[in-house]
């Protein structure tokens, strides 16, 4: 290999080696695919919908990271369950520090987030490049949204979700419309409007935005509503983190996992009628007064116009405990 081949590889692995990976996908259009939902999803802007905007901004994050679509409804009960998280732990209030927010997404949710003071513009797209959404505390009236009065909002929430580099835009998502879906900001409006709640405006601790997330590698211990379950194990069980008692049986979420049980079903509350069957065993049955009747087969159980969507799982420990009735082999006379 001759001398100057030698010295042209030499350069072309430097280039490489010393210009970031990220940097090059920094100079297109990057959007994050976060769901959007106003932060009043059903055009109410009376309270609580009217100071919403830390929830909803919590609610689409959230949503992105378990992949979970946003329609109207779903929309306004995961804003209220957020808003319930809040009062409960954190008490009642219209307006949400970061730092609060912070704290509720580590104890309760299933991701993770980290209050960073100052950030730079260029690390705050290279969070975005990797697809990590960023929650920012704006001084509304410096935003001078055209489709609500911007002069009347003080403090307001919105998420990032993506930048253009040949605009020098920020790609949003606006909870404070109806049009706020992907909604654009200039890279300056944004970096100058960052103001977090309590702080004087334009201090260090003011100029703090929220870093997301899809880990819960250092809150996973977490267990906030004691009862027994971690973050993490709540995941597993899908219980509620904020709630002791998911399924509303008098028993800790926890102490009915130790003890075989369902922490998301109150078994014994179950309606005669009720088609029930384990999670490893394919035999369902019927449940009626206390008993369970086995039923043969597939034949039988559409003769019966059962309906599959119908069954309900159970836990081991509570089909073992209810006496056997008899099976039932053919089409029953009603």
């Amino acid at each position: 290999m001759h001398h100057k081949e030698k010295l042209y590889i030499f350069w072309v692995l430097l280039f490489f080696l010393i210009y970031p990976a990220n940097a090059a996908a920094r100079e297109v259009t990057h959007t994050i695919p976060v769901p959007f939902t106003p932060q009043a999803p059903e055009k109410n802007w009376e309270q609580p919908w009217q100071d919403a905007c830390e929830e909803a901004s919590v609610v689409m994050v959230d949503a992105f990271y378990q992949d979970k679509a946003l329609n109207t409804q779903e929309a306004k009960r995961r804003i209220l369950e957020i808003f319930a998280i809040k009062e409960q732990y954190f008490g009642v209030s219209l307006d949400e520090s970061i730092e609060t927010l912070s704290s509720l997404i580590n104890l309760f949710l299933p991701w993770e987030s980290q209050v960073v003071f100052s950030p730079t513009l260029n690390e705050i797209i290279s969070e975005l490049s990797k697809n990590r959404p960023v929650i920012v505390p704006v001084h509304g009236a410096d935003l001078h949204n055209p489709h609500f009065l911007s002069s009347t909002v003080q403090y307001h929430m919105i998420v990032l979700s993506g930048y253009d580099p040949t605009t020098k835009e920020f790609i949003t998502q606006e909870p404070g419309t109806q049009h706020g879906l992907d909604y654009r900001y200039s890279y300056a409006t944004i970096m100058n409007v960052i103001a977090n709640l309590g702080h004087v405006r334009g201090s260090h601790l003011s100029k703090a935005v929220l870093y997301t997330k899809n880990t819960i590698k250092n809150t996973g211990f977490i267990d906030r509503d004691a009862d027994g379950l971690s973050k993490k194990q709540e995941i597993f069980y899908r219980t509620k983190t904020y709630i002791s008692d998911t399924d509303g049986d008098g028993y800790s979420d926890g102490l009915e996992v130790t003890s075989g049980y369902l922490p998301t079903l109150n078994e014994y509350a179950l309606e005669h009628g009720s088609l029930i069957k384990t999670e490893k065993n394919p035999k369902v049955y019927l449940l009626e007064k206390g008993k369970k009747h086995h039923i043969a087969n597939e034949q039988v159980f559409l003769a019966n116009n059962w309906k599959w969507h119908n069954i309900k799982t159970v836990s081991d420990r509570y089909i073992a405990s209810l006496t056997d009735g008899a099976p039932i082999k053919e089409k029953r006379s009603h």
